[in-house]
């Protein structure tokens, strides 16, 4: 096999080698976070051979909802304008273009993954916000309660395709880390990296804030594979020893 494609939900995707075994493929599937019943879904694999040929493997896949809770979230009077759906829309279209761009080689390194910091987390990927008791959102990534000025750190290898000021995600930095996979970083009070600029697992990108859609000091992450949404910390435990969340009832929240 020297490569191929998975087809599913409407998505093509390609295979990609593993860096420490040539005879092996892999490739990322997502079901996304907004489907609203448990089915069944068809997934076709087309393998490529050297000679020319190609093998097509048919199946399906067993999507189940992932039971995502409701938050109420306060917004101050000052940033009420960005809990508009407009503001939103228009923000998370600028991301997707950057997904878009698909980079057809593995950019993270031997160390793999990791969390970006060593906090508490106060809201989980999924849920469904409720700002001002208005407009609802769904969360995109995990919260972490972070001091002001807390270092933030890559949680992978790879290349910075954006670091500038967002409205709802305030100062953002986004890594593409190769094969579809990028990462976002929220709410930084400063930015340590520039587009372009490639970065090691683990370096600092940042200290995080309280920019942006925010109701206090905390770090907004997430992580979007092949332009959709995935659970940051499941996608850390497909790769390193699980980092299990915490729970806390006076969450600081935003995006």
């Amino acid at each position: 096999m020297i490569g191929g494609r998975v087809r599913f939900r409407d998505q093509e995707v390609p295979f990609f080698p593993d860096s420490d075994d040539e005879d092996t493929f892999y490739a990322l599937v997502v079901a996304g976070v907004d489907l609203t019943a448990n089915r069944d879904y068809e997934i076709t694999a087309l393998a490529l051979r050297e000679n020319g040929d190609s093998v097509t493997i048919n199946g399906t896949a067993r999507v189940v909802l992932g039971g995502f809770i409701r938050q109420d979230v306060t917004i101050p009077a000052d940033r009420a304008y960005l809990i508009d759906p407009i503001v939103e829309r228009t923000e998370l279209a600028r991301l997707n273009s950057l997904f878009e761009q698909y980079t057809a080689e593995q950019l993270w390194d031997e160390d793999g993954f990791m969390l970006p910091v060593q906090a508490e987390t106060t809201s989980p990927f999924g849920a469904f916000r409720v700002f001002n008791e208005t407009t609802e959102s769904r969360h995109t990534g995990w919260d972490f309660r972070t001091a002001t000025g807390t270092p933030i750190r890559a949680m992978g290898a790879g290349r910075v395709v954006f670091a500038g000021l967002l409205d709802i995600r305030g100062n953002h930095v986004v890594i593409d880390h190769g094969y579809g996979i990028f990462s976002g970083y929220s709410h930084f009070s400063q930015t340590h990296v520039t587009r372009g600029q490639a970065v090691r697992s683990g370096q600092i990108i940042g200290v995080s804030g309280n920019t942006g859609r925010s109701s206090g000091p905390h770090l907004h992450w997430e992580i979007a594979v092949n332009g959709e949404w995935v659970d940051s910390l499941d996608f850390l435990r497909m790769w390193i020893p699980p980092a299990a969340p915490s729970e806390d009832d006076d969450a600081v929240v935003g995006t």
